[in-house]
């Protein structure tokens, strides 16, 4: 008799979940089996993250009737509704609200790292970051989040150089782990401290403008006395 290994009874467990549709979680939801939601039960169906108000919106747009429990009837055509215009604006809301772990209804730099995928350099993350703080508060909100992803990234005011792009601090100094951040994400270490030093002429252990400043000219922006 053929018998499935437990990682492979987990795997299949987990691919089952993830290829729940509508009314799987409709059952899911529905604790006590009466075959309504409450807003209780209802808010198990949405991302963890997110907001009471956000919760009471979507349970108010699914609950048709306004009887205070969504029914089967009233949760399928609520995902259907959603699952079209509104699917992708719902979608990248739970991504933003997943991102927002302290729950402040703003991303910061750190938060916002994850979203971006692949190897690209940090600096090119932060720069996309830069392109969607629209306000320039130095966080991103989810209105600048869903504009950026519905509409079209806003262009780069400031036009940042790499050292700057890598001068978080804006000390006007690259650290190490500063300058690592201009490489692609899956180049080895001892490559990047290869360069950094060679690059280091006075041997400080960071770097100046006029020691390392791609496309903008060494010597410009010294650090003032």
């Amino acid at each position: 008799m053929f018998h499935l290994s437990a990682l492979a009874w987990v795997l299949v467990l987990t691919a089952g979940a993830a290829m729940a549709g509508p009314k799987d979680k409709f059952d899911a939801a529905d604790a006590d089996h009466s075959g309504s939601l409450t807003i209780d039960e209802f808010k198990t169906t949405m991302s963890k993250n997110a907001k009471i108000w956000q919760i009471e919106k979507k349970f108010d747009k699914a609950d048709a009737d306004g009887s205070g429990e969504v029914s089967l009837d009233e949760f399928l055509a609520y995902k259907k509704d959603d699952d079209g215009k509104d699917g992708k604006k719902q979608k990248l809301t739970e991504v933003f609200d997943e991102a927002d772990l302290d729950v402040d209804g703003f991303l910061n730099y750190d938060e916002f790292i994850p979203l971006i995928k692949g190897k690209r350099a940090l600096i090119e993350v932060r720069k996309i970051f830069l392109r969607m703080d629209a306000d320039d508060d130095g966080l991103v909100s989810l209105d600048e989040w869903l504009d950026a992803k519905l509409k079209k990234l806003p262009k780069d005011p400031k036009k940042l150089r790499k050292f700057d792009l890598a001068d978080v601090d804006g000390d006007r100094e690259l650290t190490f782990d500063e300058f690592a951040t201009t490489y692609p994400r899956k180049v080895k270490e001892k490559v990047i401290v290869r360069k950094f030093n060679k690059e280091d002429e006075n041997d400080d252990g960071v770097l100046t403008k006029d020691e390392w400043n791609p496309g903008g000219g060494k010597g410009k922006g010294k650090k003032p006395a």
